[in-house]
């Protein structure tokens, strides 16, 4: 049965749908008793539909999955969900052909750096590409959605240039597991080890591509034996990962975990370099040692200290400070530094995660 034609409706149901999505239900309303049917779900028959202002003019119809239906066009929602779903479809499309010639292109690079004996993590390379796509994209994607878009799409590229291998510290599903997880994507190999000696030990015989390990969090502070590691061992920081952890969880709150490979990185234009200072315990050493960083305007983010070695008085002071190695090089930082310290030890310099594009990082080569 028909309802009604009503001569103050001024515009379809379909557009007041479009112009209001909000008001949904008052627009079924508005239209219901000119040119639609109402099925209710369940029901077998067809509804006289209501018009605004009759005796059930007030009753709130809701809205059912196959209800409203338009008698000579069909379900008005169908049609444009079917389109929509259609665009999608060619979208997928043509996202899966990209992403196929990407990873193709990805093995090519694979085989030139195997070539030449270049590493196929590149943490400089990595962030730098977010960085610009960051940059470029125009929205609704937010920074954090591409980076966790692209982060699984640089894992499959990983896992094809190299059947690559990520050692962190235990137990599986342990918090610096599932940074390793989050840093390196889902399609690389994990070898989770049960302490922080064996990941530097796995990376250093070449058993592992790179390995992850905690520096700090907010519970327990400076993981200790992360620290003696990098004071004895001749791998290099290239990464650094922060995880903002669960509400509630401390342990993870704030944490900071570096990745250790045995190759430096180039600079990104916006870099870290962590550092350790050898420097006698007594008053007034440390604020010596760190006197160069203040005259060459170097900011520092990152304290901490172990004792040197057992039958010694001399403390390790480990110390991030802005700007790639090669920057603090030329500012001659380096060289007053070891006028006041008793050794000075570069323990890597990586790209500043999360920061925005830069000229510099946007150029760099593929």
């Amino acid at each position: 049965m028909r309802g009604d034609n009503h001569a103050g409706t001024s515009r379809t149901f379909r557009d007041a749908v479009k112009l209001r999505p909000v008001s949904l239900r008052s627009a079924v309303r508005a239209e219901i008793g000119t040119h639609t049917e109402f099925r209710p779900p369940g029901v077998g028959v067809t509804c006289e539909g209501v018009r605004p202002g009759s005796a059930n003019g007030g009753r709130e119809w809701g809205l059912p999955r196959s209800g409203i239906r338009d008698i000579q066009n069909g379900p008005i929602f169908m049609s444009d969900l079917s389109e929509l779903r259609a665009r999608i479809d060619a979208i997928d499309g043509d996202l899966l052909r990209l992403l196929n010639e990407r990873v193709a292109v990805a093995k090519e690079i694979g085989i030139l750096k195997t070539r030449e004996g270049l590493p196929v993590y590149s943490p400089e390379r990595e962030e730098s590409v977010l960085r610009s796509l960051a940059e470029r994209s125009p929205g609704p994607l937010t920074e954090a959605s591409l980076r966790a878009i692209y982060r699984e799409i640089m894992s499959a590229s990983l896992a094809i240039e190299k059947n690559i291998s990520i050692a962190c510290l235990g137990p599986t599903g342990s918090p610096t597991h599932q940074a390793a997880r989050d840093k390196f994507g889902s399609s690389v190999r994990y070898a989770v080890l049960p302490d922080v000696p064996a990941v530097f030990a796995a990376v250093h015989a070449d058993e592992a591509d790179c390995g992850v390990v905690p520096l700090d969090d907010g519970l327990h502070g400076s993981h200790n034996a992360t620290l003696d590691a990098l004071a004895q061992s001749e791998l290099t920081v290239c990464a650094q990962i922060l995880e903002a952890g669960d509400a509630g969880d401390e342990s993870a709150a704030g944490a900071r975990l570096l990745v250790v490979g045995r190759n430096a990185n180039p600079p990104t234009g916006r870099d870290a370099t962590l550092l350790m200072l050898r420097i006698e315990d007594k008053p007034g050493a440390l604020v010596a040692a760190l006197e160069p960083f203040k005259a060459h305007g170097i900011n520092l983010a990152h304290f901490s200290s172990r004792p040197a070695s057992k039958g010694s008085s001399d403390l390790f002071f480990f110390v991030e400070a802005s700007g790639h190695s090669r920057d603090l090089q030329v500012s001659d930082v380096f060289r007053d530094l070891s006028m006041r310290c008793r050794a000075v030890k570069m323990l890597g310099s990586y790209p500043v995660p999360g920061s925005p594009a830069t000229d510099r990082a946007a150029d760099q080569p593929a």
